[in-house]
């Protein structure tokens, strides 16, 4: 009793974004798992590529803040392992020539992402903190769905077009406009994706 007690009232317990941030994105990995034995053609490159760069940006900021975020380090890091292992089948079927070429054009778009990123690095309102950090790595989903618009939609994945965080941005203090509006983008664009996909199915 005594240890779900300190579990329940620690910094980075059920009581707090902390925890169930972590927990909302085991989905990525879900997700990904459920398309491990999709036919690599079925791929997305683009939204891989970027799952990639996010869970490495992820597991970098569950290790500096304070209180330093175990379970979202272990999320991501699992993640990453997953989306890598998807990337690399998504390259051989591509071909070998197409495979390099799609493949950086993938790395371009991370770049891309990475860039635009470390623009806002000393910034007092930058990726230092959680406030900025956060919806500005989500925007990687928007950019990805967005260059997935034009796949035929037996060539999407169901299972990746995920729900979006827009209460939280609201109900937050400070109220975190940006995550509101990039959110609002991501379910306009997943919907779209996901009435694609659904009426294929």
């Amino acid at each position: 009793m005594d240890f779900f007690r300190t579990f329940l009232n620690s910094p980075v317990g059920p009581k707090t974004t902390h925890f169930w941030g972590p927990i909302a994105n085991w989905g990525f990995v879900a997700a990904a798992l459920a398309d491990i034995h999709k036919p690599p053609e079925m791929l997305s490159g683009n939204m891989t590529a970027v799952m990639c760069v996010y869970s490495a940006l992820c597991m970098r900021f569950a290790w500096m803040v304070r209180p330093r975020n175990h379970l979202l380090l272990v999320c991501h890091a699992s993640n990453e392992t997953v989306q890598l292992f998807q990337l690399s089948r998504w390259a051989k079927g591509q071909g070998p020539m197409m495979s390099m070429v799609s493949l950086q054009r993938c790395l371009s778009t991370a770049k891309l992402l990475m860039k635009f990123l470390k623009t806002f690095l000393n910034s007092p309102v930058g990726p230092k903190t959680t406030h900025f950090w956060g919806p500005i790595a989500n925007w990687g989903f928007v950019i990805a769905a967005l260059a997935d618009t034009r796949k035929p939609p037996d060539m999407l994945s169901g299972n990746m077009t995920a729900a979006s965080g827009m209460r939280f941005a609201w109900m937050v203090q400070p109220r975190n406009h940006l995550l509101l509006a990039c959110h609002a983008t991501n379910e306009t664009v997943q919907l779209f994706q996901f009435s694609r996909w659904a009426k294929h199915e």
